[in-house]
């Protein structure tokens, strides 16, 4: 119908819709293509609509033009949705234990749980491809049934696992010489959970193990590694309401048993009590902190293991904090919620914040004054709700915003490098963007953050949806300086820049999520297998199915399209 018009009308039509829409019907055919590469005035339209900045544009060809509105559109990913390439991963006949698995840090390396196997599967994720490093087996042969609880993988590659052994033999076996089993003969009918630790790297790949004799009968809640001598557990025992958050640290290699395993001894001390407080202190009602502990969902490490991070059921970002020191006292008041007061169009909200994603530093002299200046940019998830005249409050809305702050030193030769661990402590934060369309969750898993290495895109996957804004981080910390953000860009209700989102169909419930090395690379652990996304212009908008063979000596990737 469009061609049937003249192409004065066609490049009327091109000129008054979106730019996505745009670029989708020029490639839609050569006809529209032919029209809309040609039309300098629609071209230029756009380009002052389209972050970018739209300085030197008049000295450019009409083709020049078009190209860089080319380059430009697909730095904000207007058209992913249709040209992004995504790969699903998963096994022929068995489920992955998406809660279980795990990604290391840096998102190129996972560890794999499959439902009913006691195995753990290492794979490297890198050019569009899941590669299998290795298989990691538990660290005994007696009979019985293994369940993997947990998988964390350190910032080293090693690996840990969480599991439950039940043995199947009884106390009089003489096969039984493992501490391990002895342990969970005595610890039946629940059997007994022990830590795993596997160096993949280290020679002879052995195994260091420890069990938690002191909390026979309870669950992991959740289960955080820091570095390769401390790891945090929450512990959860429904039938007497008992709970416990306990930091682990100082694992010494005891022992070597004649199966080749590594007894750990290790220092606990317990971070929270059952009534979820700090055990030599309280910050605020006991009644409160006990809803908190039927909701903690995960644990993590933030500043080299100075801090432990709680997240709760149906929450984006961390509710709380607490101030740990891995080789002292534990500090009675270092526990404190994640709110901040920032201001946003004309009122005053509360914010909880992310650990920055963004930093940079610089040094300015002026009159022979030097200064350091290290700017961050992290994410905030922000709340409206009625005047609290009971326990309750209403919610009204809630926003997401991209939040800046600030240092400055003045000390010559300051060695001051940016840290984004360490930013999070900082107090004043003001809003630099924001994330429209982000959609409160209405789930117990909340909303899944991932942020690329660069800062130039932010993941949200809510359910099964997945939205992902483009970012210039350069400009938004610096108040948009450069005017790489247009008039359009602002919202005249709120009076700050509006990012869009790009939309894309998980159709499947995501647990975790990461980028890859690249900006445009990301990958999502599901409930229907590991999903890959390609977000760079060159896709063509494939959606393919992998199948995994879980087995060293003979594994196989079929396409499916």
């Amino acid at each position: 119908m469009l061609l049937d018009l003249p192409p004065e009308l066609i490049q009327l039509v091109l000129k008054h819709c979106t730019c996505s829409s745009y670029i989708q019907a020029a490639f839609s055919c050569c006809t529209l293509l032919d029209i809309a590469s040609s039309s300098r005035e629609v071209i230029l339209h756009h380009l002052h609509r389209i972050p970018g900045g739209n300085s030197s544009l008049d000295t450019l060809k009409t083709k020049e033009l078009f190209r860089l509105l080319l380059r430009r559109s697909a730095q904000q990913l207007f058209w992913a949705q249709f040209s992004a390439t995504c790969k699903v991963f998963n096994f022929e006949s068995e489920a992955i234990n998406a809660r279980a698995s795990s990604l290391d840090p840096g998102g190129s390396n996972l560890a794999l749980v499959l439902r009913g196997q006691p195995t753990v599967y290492r794979f490297h994720a890198g050019g569009g491809k899941l590669s299998f490093t290795g298989q990691l087996q538990p660290p005994w042969e007696q009979e019985g049934v293994v369940e993997v609880l947990k998988t964390a993988i350190d910032e080293n590659g090693g690996v840990y696992v969480l599991q439950r052994f039940t043995p199947a033999i009884t106390e009089e076996d003489l096969e039984a010489k493992h501490p391990f089993v002895m342990h969970a003969l005595h610890s039946r009918p629940h059997g007994i959970i022990y830590l795993a630790h596997y160096k993949p790297h280290s020679s002879g790949h052995r195994v260091r193990a420890c069990t938690f004799p002191d909390h026979d009968g309870y669950e992991p809640l959740a289960f955080a590694v820091g570095n390769e001598d401390t790891f945090v557990i929450a512990w959860h025992r429904s039938s007497e309401y008992e709970f416990e958050v306990v930091l682990y640290t100082d694992l010494l290699e005891s022992t070597e048993n004649e199966t080749g395993t590594i007894v750990l001894m290790y220092n606990s001390r317990t971070l929270r009590h059952e009534c979820g407080v700090c055990p030599d202190g309280d910050f605020r009602r006991e009644s409160d902190a006990a809803c908190d502990q039927q909701s903690l969902a995960d644990l993590a490490f933030n500043n080299s293991c100075r801090e432990v991070l709680y997240f709760h059921k149906g929450q984006t970002l961390y509710r709380s904090f607490q101030m740990v020191n891995t080789s002292g006292p534990i500090n009675p008041f270092g526990f404190q919620p994640n709110l901040h007061r920032v201001r946003f169009a004309g009122s005053s909200l509360v914010f909880s914040i992310s650990v920055p994603f963004f930093g940079s530093r610089h040094v300015r002299k002026e009159d022979n004054l030097v200064t350091c200046c290290r700017k961050y940019l992290t994410l905030g998830i922000g709340s409206r709700k009625y005047p609290s005249y009971g326990p309750c409050q209403e919610e009204l809305w809630t926003v997401a915003c991209l939040l800046k702050s600030e240092i400055l030193c003045q000390i010559p030769d300051c060695g001051h490098t940016v840290d984004l661990e360490g930013a999070r402590q900082l107090g004043h934060w003001s809003v630099a963007a924001r994330l429209w369309g982000f959609q409160k969750p209405t789930n117990s898993l909340g909303c899944i953050v991932a942020a690329s290495k660069g800062g130039t895109r932010i993941a949200v996957a809510n359910w099964n949806v997945l939205c992902i804004w483009a970012v210039e981080p350069d400009s938004l910390i610096e108040n948009n300086a450069n005017c790489f953000y247009p008039p359009f860009s602002w919202s005249t209700m709120t009076e700050v820049i509006e990012l869009r989102p790009t939309v894309l169909q998980l159709h499947a419930v995501c647990f975790k999520l990461r980028f890859l090395d690249g900006e445009d690379e990301l990958l999502a652990l599901t409930d229907r297998g590991v999903v890959y996304w390609d977000l760079s212009p060159l896709g063509r908008g494939e959606r393919t199915t992998h199948r995994l063979t879980p087995y060293p000596d003979d594994l196989k990737m079929s396409n499916q399209k």
